[in-house]
This record gives structure tokens, sequence and C-alpha cells, in this order.
């Protein structure tokens, strides 16, 4: 079985789907009756043992190239994937779909967020404008998050929701669609019906997370989300600001992970400074250095307000033994055990927030210890890497 892998980024470029698509290829790649071709716009990418990785420029860039170049280079495209017997499409290059098709191919799409819903691929669990198939309403949600966000460079993508029919057209013609989660599956079957019977729900791989667990002897916080409106940082700030003065979280110390604009970052000095907290502000650091964090941490704060498919960042805080303080949104709270419900909060809600980050500041090392030793053996035993890969073998063969 000779299987083609379209993704316009690859490891270590991208985000969590691109993860997702490393792992899932890593653990096929030593499956004798597979043969892996990846054909992708990164340059640099992670090379996977028994797997070809092609760099193809056609590839790279955002829609508004790697959509006309697939349609203005379609013979090639079509020569190539004449060679492969299922065409696997774990990104957003749709338009490969029809080529594919055209050529009587198995067709796999992987979605990790909600393309046929928002040409974002973004929900929001509170959304302004509702799940719709209407462009015009897209248009809109776009705008309003372009705003939110204060990105209003953004609000210049709004026309691209134009192209919502057309990616619910190709997306309906692959064989398989495969959701990362219940929860993703609902959302996307409720809105678009004709998906609702070629879905098959298959959570992510787990990545390799070995920590040795020594949590800190002060309460240890981490956030990854940047000054993301979506991942709730003006959320999270409101709490520090409510909690301002509290002696529960005085002690505490707050790691801000990925990028932050001018503005946010004098706004988190000033809370640093008003309130005396211990904030200190990593950026962007390399994955590696990010699950080292996991090995002193007391909780992930995750405030998000979108219906997260299956955030990684969960899972990892799990298996590194890391209590998650997250929205209920999406996913979550699929993968994380009843038990730790009441650390779980509604989204948007900075009151909530803050008197979950007082409980956990409130518990002795010895019990966070526990509670995370807890969560990393549910992971392990709930997302098990064998049983995963088993049903990825039935939908490729």
């Amino acid at each position: 079985m000779k299987i083609a892998v379209f993704v316009e980024k690859f490891y270590p470029h991208g985000s969590g789907g691109e993860l997702a698509t490393y792992l899932i290829l890593k653990n096929l790649s030593d499956f004798k009756g597979l043969r892996i071709s990846v054909f992708t716009g990164s340059e640099n990418y992670a090379k996977i043992d028994g797997v070809s990785i092609n760099y193809i420029p056609l590839l790279s860039g955002s829609l508004a190239d790697s959509w006309p170049n697939i349609v203005m280079h379609q013979d090639w495209f079509l020569n190539t994937i004449k060679d492969f017997d299922v065409v696997y499409i774990p990104g957003y290059l749709y338009p490969l779909i029809d080529l594919a098709k055209s050529a009587k191919k198995k067709v796999i799409v992987h979605l990790h967020g909600y393309q046929p819903i928002s040409i974002t691929s973004v929900v929001y669990r509170y959304d302004p404008f509702k799940y719709s198939k209407n462009i015009i309403t897209d248009m809109r949600r776009i705008v309003w998050y372009s705003v939110a966000q204060g990105n209003y460079k953004g609000i210049f993508r709004a026309p691209m929701a134009s192209l919502l029919p057309l990616i619910r057209l190709w997306i309906s013609k692959a064989d398989v669609i495969i959701a990362v989660s219940k929860k993703q599956f609902e959302i996307l079957s409720s809105d678009f019906p004709p998906l609702r019977n070629k879905i098959k729900v298959i959570y992510n791989l787990p990545p390799e997370i070995c920590v040795e667990k020594n949590v800190s002897k002060h309460p240890y916080f981490i956030y990854l989300g940047g000054d993301s409106f979506i991942k709730g940082f003006p959320i999270f700030v409101k709490s520090l600001y409510m909690g301002c003065k509290r002696t529960t979280l005085t002690t505490a110390e707050f790691i801000f992970l990925n990028k932050y604009n001018q503005s946010n970052l004098n706004i988190l000095n000033k809370v640093a400074k008003s309130c005396g907290y211990r904030i200190r502000i990593l950026g962007r650091i390399e994955y590696e250095q990010m699950k080292k964090l996991h090995e002193k941490s007391w909780a992930l704060i995750f405030p998000s307000h979108y219906e997260e498919p299956l955030p990684y960042a969960i899972v990892e805080s799990m298996l590194g033994a890391t209590i998650p303080v997250a929205s209920k949104v999406g996913g979550v709270e699929e993968i994380i055990p009843k038990d730790f419900y009441s650390f779980l909060l509604d989204p948007l809600d900075a009151n909530e927030l803050l008197k979950k980050l007082e409980i956990i500041s409130s518990l002795d090392s010895h019990t966070v210890m526990e509670f995370g030793c807890k969560l990393r053996e549910y992971a392990r035993k709930f997302l098990d890497p064998g049983k995963i890969k088993e049903e990825l073998l039935k939908v490729f063969l």
C-alpha cells in the first residue's frame, strides 16, 4: 500500500496538527505493508526513518499561494498521485481531493479544526454568530475576531469566506474523514450532516513526555497561549488583576510562553509590578524546553474559548503530571478524568479561573505530585498508542 501525504507544513513547523501528522507517520512507518511519501511546503523538516519526505515549493505559503499552484500545475500533481493507492490530506490542500478522485484513489482527510464550518477553522464556545453556512456570517466572524485580537490586517481576510462552499464540496468527496474527538465529530456532523457517515473518530497519538517530576516548593503555573484572544489571554490577565495582592498567589510563579506584542508585554509587566506577582515571559522556546518546564510545574492554565478538538497542551500537561486548569471546551472534558473536573471552568469566566488558581495554590507540593501522577497514569491508559495505531491502520488499509 503506497500512501501519498500532501501537507503545506511539516513538523517542527506549524502547531498541533503538524505534530499529530508527524507522530502518525512515525508510528505507521514501521508497518511493512505501507510505503509512505510526504510532499510538503516546508523546506526544513524532521526526518522519519522509512518515510520519503519531499520539499515541494508549490505547496508553501498560504491558501492564496498553494491552491492556485495546485490548479496551475495540476498535471504534475495528477501524475504524482497516480503512483499511489491512498492520498492523505491532514492540512488544507483540499483541491487535491478532486485530482485524487479523478484518478480513482482513496482519499483520507484529517481534520484538526473546523474548516467545513468556518474558513478560520475555529468554532467558539460562545460564537456571537453561531455555527453558520452563510458566507456573510463567516465574514463577520473573521472581522469580529480580528478586531478582538487587535489584528486589523486580518479584516482583509474576510473575503476568503467565499471559499467555504468549495471547501465543503471538496471535503464531502473524501472517502474517510478523521476527527480527533467526539465533540469535534458532534459539531461537524451537526452543522454539515453529509459528513456524518464518513467521519471516524480517532484520538491523536500522544507525544513522548518523559519528565522526572519534582514540583517546586511554591505554586508554579504555565501558560502557553501567547496573547491570543482565542486562547483566553485577556481572561487570564483579568483574573490576575482580580487576584491582586491575594496572599495565596503572591508566592506563585507564572511562566508565559509564546508570542506577545509590545502592548501586551507592557500589560504583563504592569500586572507584575502593581500586584507583586512573579511573572516570567519566556516567549517562544523549543518544544523540548517546553516539555522540561513540566518537571516542576503545578498547573497548566488553559482558558481557551475555542472548541478545541483535542488540545495537545492538555495531553502534554497530563503526561507531564501537571494539573490542567482548563476551560470546558471541545475535547477537553473527554480526556480529563471526572475526578479532576473540579479544576475545569466555564470559558470567559475570569472570576472562576481565579478561584481555581487559588485552590491550586492552597495545596501542598505532596498533594500536587499525587494529583499529577494520577493524571499521567490515566492519560497513558486512555491514549494508548497501540490501540490508536490499530485504528489508523484500519482506515489506511
